[in-house]
């Protein structure tokens, strides 16, 4: 079942149809129908995602990790933000996360995507050339907004964090 656009696909019958006049209705067997869910389409739309959280062990390793990407670190009582573009990160310390939170928190179980504003193939030397190992060189990729070029790294932790960039890349690269 997928939910993007209410778009569901109903294990019951195998139709795919758009809410809230889906074809299974009442019979379906779908898990969101039977727990009670309104799949109605909100008034409220969802804009952009403002911050994600993420936990570490070595809140100075991290930090200081994420300034060599370019992010700026501060600190904000018991935790730590990093802030970059239009959004930040969260960072939590493990064992003095902030209520509430995560249900299983687990460092290094992040996989993160970051468009970037330059040349992918200059990032790439850049982030290289300041140690930090690619783990996955520039590949095709889709995005939110279509195809897209990509390359991998790891933070301290374990993350994966992806850097992104459309500039370049032409329909049906991915």
């Amino acid at each position: 079942m997928r939910l993007h656009g209410l778009r569901l696909t109903c294990r019951a019958r195998g139709v795919y149809s758009s809410c809230p006049e889906y074809a299974c209705a009442a019979e379906c067997s779908c898990p969101l129908r039977r727990s009670g869910f309104n799949l109605k389409k909100s008034a409220v739309p969802i804009r952009k995602l403002d911050h994600l959280v993420i936990t570490t062990p070595d809140p100075v390793a991290c930090l200081a990790f994420y300034e060599l990407l370019g992010f700026e670190a501060r600190a904000a009582g018991a935790r730590y933000e990093l802030h970059a573009g239009d959004f930040k990160i969260n960072v939590h310390v493990r064992g003095r996360e902030l209520e509430p939170h995560a249900a299983r928190i687990q460092s290094g179980s992040a996989d993160l995507c970051f468009e970037i504003g330059g040349d992918l193939d200059e990032w790439m030397e850049e982030v290289s050339g300041r140690g930090v190992a690619v783990e996955l060189g520039i590949v095709d990729r889709t995005g939110v907004r279509g195809s897209m070029r990509s390359f991998y790294v790891r933070d301290p932790d374990g993350n994966l964090l992806e850097f992104c960039s459309y500039a370049g890349c032409k329909p049906g690269c991915a």
